[in-house]
């Protein structure tokens, strides 16, 4: 049994029973006779105008994506901007997580406020210490 890729082929064989390996084999025309490989060749020059069109519609789904995330990014921001906050103290067995679902903003999920905590008390790490003030929303 062979498989091919391009002009190679890979055929399995063995030196003894017990110990079987891989082999590449160079020119799988001569393995498989010159015709047989241009029509494979032929065959997958027919799927041309299909993938043409695949790329055509990923690029346009990803310009509309694009789009669109800018749109909500602009207004996640201005949802966070015009958010009131208040100080909190940080309690053993309480994370970012935890604290951001306890004061939702509506328009925003969790991880938004997560970020939106981390970004208005300028962590640099999600690690919290019992006793730490931070700034979240009201």
């Amino acid at each position: 049994m062979y498989q091919t890729k391009g002009n190679l082929a890979l055929k399995q064989s063995s030196i003894a029973e017990a110990y079987p390996y891989l082999r590449l084999v160079p020119k799988a025309a001569t393995f498989y006779g010159e015709s047989e490989l241009q029509e494979q060749h032929q065959d997958l020059r027919a799927y041309k105008p299909f993938m043409a069109t695949i790329i055509c519609v990923i690029a346009v789904l990803s310009i509309v994506w694009g789009v669109m995330d800018t749109r909500a990014e602009s207004r996640r921001n201005q949802i966070a901007q015009s958010v009131e906050t208040q100080e909190v103290t940080v309690t053993r067995g309480d994370n970012l997580w935890s604290i951001a679902s306890e004061h939702p903003v509506t328009g925003l999920s969790t991880q938004e406020v997560v970020n939106f905590i981390e970004k208005a008390n300028s962590l640099s790490t999600a690690m919290l210490t019992p006793g730490q003030s931070l700034e979240v929303p009201c």
